[in-house]
């Protein structure tokens, strides 16, 4: 190996990732609900909740550390604009399309019901009835 060729891969193995820009990171990770609106209204949420998005294309469900029941399949789009979400779940293996955006360690996820036409914004009105989550990112210790 020539010493360019050696030279060409320590630099770009040392190299700082680029910084990702809003709206242009993955689900992929560890987020906890903080706040959901339906149909307009905001619900209380179960702060214990803990959404796990892997980059198999799978996601689970804690409640503090007990997983809450199976690894369900999700698939999302970066090249778009909001960027897309379509995930299953527990409710009769339908998919739920929606749209996302990742701001710094902020996810907000705005969701159709199951089968229905993805939204387009991320309202959440009794004319609009979506769900709105927002999730903040787990620090690992």
């Amino acid at each position: 190996m020539t010493p360019i060729a050696i030279l060409s891969i320590a630099v770009s193995v040392a190299a700082p990732l680029p910084k990702e820009r809003p709206g242009t990171s993955s689900v992929v990770g560890e987020w906890v609900i903080e706040k959901l609106r339906v149909g307009g209204a905001d619900l209380e949420v179960d702060h214990s909740l803990r959404f796990v998005f892997g980059r198999d294309g799978t996601y689970g469900v804690y409640r503090g550390e007990y997983f809450l029941d199976v690894w369900y399949k999700y698939e999302s789009d970066l090249k778009v604009k909001p960027a897309t979400i379509d995930w299953n779940g527990p409710w009769d293996k339908a998919t739920a399309r929606g749209i996302f955006v990742v701001d710094g360690d902020t996810l907000k996820v705005c969701c159709a019901d199951p089968d229905k036409p993805r939204p387009l914004t991320f309202e959440s009105t009794p004319s609009k009835p979506t769900k709105v989550f927002v999730f903040t990112r787990v620090k690992k210790q």
